[in-house]
């Protein structure tokens, strides 16, 4: 009886943890032009509206083409001539997971926000991976443009920049990521004093200086937050 007793206990802590782990649904909510999708060893076929796109089937859009995908917490919208696919979309403990594949043209996608439920969502192509925040953002393997949230944007050496709502950047690959805080040249000032090597008097600096002195000469660098 114990053993019986012991064996559904088992069979119901089971259970529960794959409710809490359980698959979310990609949904195509709209499609325009010619959109297919394939799985691994069976032939393309198109995508219609409402349909249920399967978990790691690749997704192709043609020229002047783009799909609408329903991820349930988060909208993702295919552009043309993009080719991708959903590794993985599940919620577990209240973190909603999702992996995407980007394999050759651009994303975009709004992830919403929801009291009490976290996102991991992460998007990986050949060259970067970009680890999104809570937001809404465009994306190809190359460049990212925030609109909302926050973007971690990382290459695959491992260089990382953050990226907030009105910045983007880009990387190839080999090069760190630039653009975004640290691409904002406009808003850096720099002077330099070489009055102890002409001889002259000391000359005027820029508000807000900050510095280190290298023998006679000061280099003086001011940054301004953009409006």
């Amino acid at each position: 009886m114990m053993r019986k007793i012991s064996i559904i206990l088992v069979l119901i802590i089971i259970s529960a943890s794959f409710l809490s782990a359980a698959a979310q649904t990609a949904v195509v909510s709209s499609v325009k032009g010619r959109v297919q999708y394939r799985i691994q060893g069976s032939a393309w076929a198109d995508v219609s509206n409402g349909m249920q796109v399967p978990i790691g089937a690749v997704i192709s859009t043609g020229f002047k083409s783009e799909a609408v995908l329903d991820l349930g917490s988060s909208e993702l919208v295919v552009k043309q001539l993009t080719r991708m696919s959903i590794q993985e979309l599940s919620e577990s403990n209240k973190t909603v997971r999702t992996d995407l594949n980007l394999r050759l043209g651009r994303i975009s996608a709004n992830v919403k926000t929801s009291k009490g439920l976290k996102h991991n969502f992460t998007i990986k192509t050949p060259v970067s991976t970009a680890a999104v925040r809570g937001t809404k953002f465009s994306f190809d393997d190359v460049n990212i443009k925030v609109k909302e949230g926050k973007v971690v944007f990382s290459n695959k050496n491992n260089h990382f920049a953050t990226y907030k709502g009105g910045e983007s950047g880009s990387s190839t690959g080999n090069q760190p990521p630039a653009g975004g805080l640290s691409g904002r040249e406009e808003g850096i000032v720099v002077s330099a004093d070489t009055s102890d090597v002409m001889g002259s008097e000391s000359s005027s600096f820029s508000r807000g200086r900050s510095g280190v002195q290298y023998g006679s000469i000061k280099v003086n660098w001011t940054y301004y937050e953009p409006e």
